[in-house]
């Protein structure tokens, strides 16, 4: 059984249950470790009952891993979360006794099986993933790094847990927001792992799609599956797509990349539109009211239409249209 793990605090609720469903559409059952990051998100998810879930309290981690008190007061929120990464997947492979275990970014949604991922890595330990910037973006590699954290399967084995560990005194040490010593987050550090035996980067394309690398593609919808089309005119299938940096405001308002890196049309009813409907029949079954649970900001204008398209601004609810037109 395929064993996966990710943390979210309840802003981004909406987005760890989105990622949850992605993957009950892919599997008939599996193994998914939460750490609630707060305890908002603890009590909800509590209170939910999902299936094939182990829910995990952030105190039982600190718990485990006495040195996350300390830094917790010393690091912002996301920050924190960054630093508790490598932890998390340790105590899975620990105190589960799972064989083999996989880190997800909560703010992925699958549209197909992740298995050609975990076949690719068949007896090596961990995987990399690349950015795959676009052009105008390899500069930025320098700072945020090569690979992404957001898909990060790891083997319960001597070798593993020794990358691991590495992984996590290099987070508790320094897992700062800003770049310094050449670091970010708990990302630059697995560059190091290149040169790791039993360590392979994965040669999947539709694999950790993102607005850093989606203006490499043309997508289209056929049957139940997306495809992604490369300007070289090689077809892939799309395995998970990460809305990093996507933007929800009040007003019916959605930024799509706060980084206002261009999306292709294609992308934006296809893969954006979809996920932002998901995201609002997640917040209706499961009443995701009494909380802000989608990490909401105030959208200050009141005239939408001079920052719509050029700056990345988009009503959702004509975004959620589109919808039916492409998937149903």
């Amino acid at each position: 059984m395929r064993c996966f793990c990710t943390l979210f605090d309840h802003k981004y609720l909406s987005r760890g249950l989105v990622m949850y469903e992605s993957l009950l559409k892919q599997y008939d059952e599996f193994k998914l470790y939460i750490l609630a990051m707060d305890r908002i998100a603890f009590r909800k998810l509590e209170s939910l009952h999902l299936k094939f879930v182990k829910l995990i309290d952030i105190e039982d981690v600190m718990q485990y891993q006495s040195e996350l008190r300390m830094v917790k007061e010393n690091r912002t929120h996301g920050e924190f979360c960054w630093t508790c990464t490598p932890i998390l997947i340790e105590y899975v492979l620990k105190q589960y006794n799972e064989p083999i275990c996989t880190y997800l970014d909560s703010d992925i949604c699958f549209f197909a099986s992740p298995d050609i991922l975990l076949e690719e890595l068949h007896d090596n330990v961990t995987m990399l993933i690349p950015h795959n910037y676009i052009e105008e973006d390899r500069d930025v590699a320098e700072k945020f790094g090569k690979y992404c954290v957001e898909f990060v399967p790891f083997r319960n084995n001597s070798h593993g847990l020794e990358i691991l560990n590495t992984w996590k005194q290099q987070c508790i040490e320094c897992c700062c927001f800003n770049p310094q010593n050449g670091n970010f987050g708990d990302q630059k550090y697995v560059e190091e792992w290149e040169n790791e035996k039993d360590v392979i980067v994965t040669e999947c394309v539709g694999a950790g799609v993102a607005p850093w690398n989606v203006n490499h593609f043309y997508a289209e919808k056929k049957d139940d599956a997306v495809y992604l089309t490369d300007k070289a005119g090689k077809k892939s299938q799309l395995i998970f797509y990460h809305f990093s940096c996507m933007k929800w405001f009040d007003k019916d308002v959605i930024r799509l990349d706060e980084g206002n890196r261009p999306v292709p049309e294609s992308a934006i009813y296809i893969i954006y539109a979809y996920y932002i409907k998901q995201i609002m029949e997640v917040n209706e079954r499961y009443n995701l009211t009494e909380e802000d649970y989608n990490l909401t900001q105030h959208f200050i204008s009141d005239d939408l239409e001079h920052l719509k398209n050029e700056h990345g601004y988009y009503r959702r609810s004509e975004l959620i249209a589109k919808v039916k037109e492409v998937w149903e």
